[in-house]
């Protein structure tokens, strides 16, 4: 089976790309492209003409070109994760072509359902995928006093709400520490321009500056050592206003970090309503259920078992076959 991956981002198809090109009854190729917009047509003619099954990755303008240019006999595969809900290539798109509309959370199909409600039989929801595996490090002694947040940026992220529920637990334990990994906002040339989200920055670094607890704040760098990083962590918040899936909350869980996740919309349609807090007294208190040592361990085990059940490669490329195996 002839298996045409296309889109201008594929970095959440690791596992997904080395799963089918190792199967010896597919046959994988790549159209990649720079941007939201497909330019080199031709290229993408001809591969198309080569294919059974099409997978693109995003519901931009790949989608909307592979859509309108598929052949009879072919089968169309599309993944829609969170920005393109409020694009306008969702209009574009022959919908009649597409066999299965994929999301990464319940709460983008919900969205997306607002607005094509007859779609409804064409979608399905496929988790984002980790190797459960290689984040089940050992933790490192004292872990259990650790708060980790991955990705400060963009402000939507919130992460003075960490900084808080930190300032909140060192009143309390002074064993406490907020480690931050990640890009630093300035790194971002596109956000760094935005008034608003500088402004924003500037105010949290400064709070930081003052804070009596400063120096119990890491940042450490953005890297390939995420299973690593995660071995000194107990916790993982998620301080965001919004997000699709949250892909860090579930290596958190793979890791044995206890999440700590706001509510914003459709985190409960994810993961375990108990982790999920409305206000930082209510993750501050939740952090504080599992001071106990005993409680402590049985909440770790219980975050890698869902994360294996629920989010584990091999569960996830499972249901990738069966699904492909049924629209063949």
């Amino acid at each position: 089976m002839k298996l045409l991956i296309n889109g201008h981002d594929l970095k959440f198809l690791n596992h997904f790309l080395q799963h089918y090109r190792s199967k010896n009854d597919f046959e994988v190729a790549i159209d990649e492209h720079s941007g939201h917009v497909i330019i080199d047509k031709a290229k993408s003619e001809k591969l198309l003409g080569n294919a059974d099954v099409i997978f693109c990755e995003w519901c931009l303008g790949n989608a909307e070109w592979y859509s309108q240019n598929k052949k009879n006999g072919q089968t169309l595969l599309i993944r829609l994760h969170h920005q393109e809900i409020n694009l306008p290539f969702l209009e574009k798109i022959s919908w009649q072509n597409v066999d299965k509309l994929i999301f990464i959370c319940g709460n983008n199909r919900r969205l997306f359902l607002e607005k094509f409600p007859h779609l409804k039989e064409k979608t399905t929801i496929i988790f984002n995928l980790i190797d459960c595996e290689h984040l089940n490090q050992p933790k490192l002694r004292s872990s259990e006093f650790n708060l980790g947040f991955i990705g400060s940026a963009p402000m939507r992220k919130a992460p003075h709400l960490a900084i808080t529920i930190l300032e909140r637990l060192k009143q309390i334990d002074r064993r406490y520490c907020l480690f931050i990994k990640g890009k630093q906002p300035w790194e971002y040339d596109w956000l760094w321009r935005r008034p608003a989200e500088r402004e924003y920055y500037e105010h949290f670094y400064a709070a930081i500056e003052e804070s009596p607890f400063k120096n119990s704040i890491v940042f450490d760098p953005h890297g390939n050592d995420i299973s690593e990083w995660f071995s000194k962590i107990g916790f993982v918040l998620s301080t965001s206003e919004h997000e699709g899936s949250h892909q860090a909350v579930a290596e958190g869980m793979a890791s044995g970090a206890i999440p700590i996740i706001r509510n914003w919309d459709g985190a409960d349609l994810i993961y375990p309503a108990k982790y999920i807090f409305k206000n930082v007294n209510d993750a501050v208190e939740l952090i504080l259920q599992y001071h106990n040592s005993e409680n402590y361990t049985r909440e770790t085990e219980f975050s890698k078992s869902f994360a294996r059940e629920n989010f584990d490669k091999g569960v996830v490329l499972k249901t990738y076959d069966d699904l492909i195996a049924s629209l063949c």
